[in-house]
């Protein structure tokens, strides 16, 4: 063997050492933590986008890995059957509608001293020229708004959802359901869901950016969410207005059928476990709650793997507790900010979320208890269908195929995935009264 050889080999044999130090040091339950995130934050923020090549990832491969997912969230891809599938970054725009609000209002959009959206009509508020030139503060309110008002058509609607509550021990085959990996499966809830934008909708340029409906001018979206099964519970639904002036707070009204009546959800109960599942109604799709409900910080960019573009219908988790998608992934640049609540009762003490530069969509949301210890992982699967001039509007969103949380600290975790075609096509509008009238909710079983 010539001295080049020897070289190469030595070489090679201390990088795969420094590699498994790199795992070694960043699964240790003492970086479960806020203090080891923004450490990793700073030491991995040059972590390129093609630092990792398109192919066929395992185990072996973990080490790579260190340097784009965070310390806490990290071992939970330290199984034997890891498969993963990394692709080539995508390019996803949004509609064209939404391309030419954002060009014609570009510029016009403002933060205000306390954080509040100003001056806005329609489309993306915010560049990322904007962002960067801003301080951390206004940039973080930049980067919520954007996420906010990202290209959604005009809502959607996903009939039918299924969630298994998981927790860690050992498992009974679940490949009917697409939990292929390890973890108890105690029960399972269907539900349905509806979000209906009303007001600031870029394909309405014509009808000055929103639904013409009497009161509907002052609403951002009105959501539903209706269970499905099992029986016990079935007929529960919620019914949310979201107000374009967000101090006036959403409007939550709850109806109950071994009740039979209809109670409206303070702003405290928005931060208890919904339906004994570890998401809390703002948890939903990485945080739907109020911006105005946090101070929001900029911390920086950062390259991330998530599920932009599944290639499954029906989302395949596996894994010690089934909460890692087997799918194929891409690195995605991502805007990370942090959200503290504003209530100091809040159970959370902060949120970090990385969204996609991009697209808007959040990639990954870790959330931190008071004490500052890593608590609960937020992720999910996306589906993108067409781009382009000639793409269908209601083809051209991210389309979200299942939702994933991870109780850390009581080793538990809930999988929604969607079970029937989500449409993003325009409502009937006549219909929307009666499918979000609280008045009618009283006359279920």
């Amino acid at each position: 063997m010539n001295s080049s050889a020897v070289f190469n080999l030595t070489f090679a044999a201390m990088r795969v050492l420094i590699l498994i130090t790199l795992l070694s040091t960043t699964v240790q339950a003492s970086d479960n933590d806020y203090v080891a995130l923004k450490r990793w934050l700073t030491s991995e923020a040059a972590a390129p986008a093609d630092g990792i090549a398109p192919g066929h990832y395992g185990r072996q491969q973990l080490a790579e890995f260190a340097r784009y997912i965070p310390p806490g969230y990290l071992p939970e891809f330290d199984f034997d059957d890891l498969s993963l599938d990394i692709e080539a970054r995508g390019h996803y725009p949004a509609h064209q509608s939404f391309q030419a609000a954002s060009a014609r209002f570009a510029g016009q959009a403002r933060i205000g001293s306390d954080g509040t959206l100003q001056n806005y009509a329609a489309g993306q508020p915010f560049s990322d020229a904007d962002i960067e030139a801003a301080s951390a503060d206004s940039a973080g309110y930049m980067v919520a708004w954007n996420h906010v008002h990202r290209w959604e058509n005009f809502g959607f609607v996903a009939p039918q959802t299924t969630i298994s509550f998981i927790r860690a021990g050992a498992t009974a085959s679940k490949r009917d359901n697409g939990l292929v990996g390890g973890g108890v499966v105690e029960r399972e809830l269907s539900m349905s869901y509806r979000r209906t934008y009303l007001s600031q909708l870029a394909p309405l340029a014509e009808q000055d950016y929103r639904v013409k409906l009497r009161g509907e001018h002052n609403l951002l979206f009105k959501e539903r969410i209706e269970i499905l099964a099992p029986f016990d519970v079935a007929g529960t639904t919620i019914i949310l207005e979201r107000p374009l002036d967000q101090s006036a707070g959403d409007l939550v009204n709850s109806y109950l059928p071994t009740e039979r009546r209809v109670r409206r959800l303070s702003a405290k109960e928005r931060a208890d476990s919904w339906m004994g599942t570890n998401w809390t109604l703002d948890d939903f799709g990485g945080y739907a709650g109020l911006v105005m409900d946090n101070t929001w910080s900029y911390i920086g960019r950062k390259v991330v793997p998530y599920v932009i573009n599944t290639e499954h219908e029906l989302s395949i988790t596996h894994g010690p507790l089934s909460v890692i998608p087997r799918d194929r992934w891409q690195l995605r640049p991502c805007y990370v900010v942090e959200a503290v609540p504003r209530w100091e009762g809040h159970p959370y003490g902060r949120r970090v979320l990385f969204i996609d530069a991009e697209t808007y969509s959040i990639a990954l949301t870790l959330i931190f208890d008071r004490q500052d210890r890593l608590y609960k992982v937020v992720n999910g699967t996306y589906q993108h269908s067409q781009h382009g001039p000639d793409a269908d509007a209601s083809l051209t969103t991210a389309r979200m195929r299942s939702s994933i949380v991870i109780n850390l600290l009581e080793r538990t975790a809930n999988v929604a995935r969607v079970i029937k075609p989500t449409d993003y096509s325009a409502p009937r509008f006549s219909q929307l009264d009666r499918i979000f009238s609280v008045a009618d909710l009283n006359s279920g079983r």
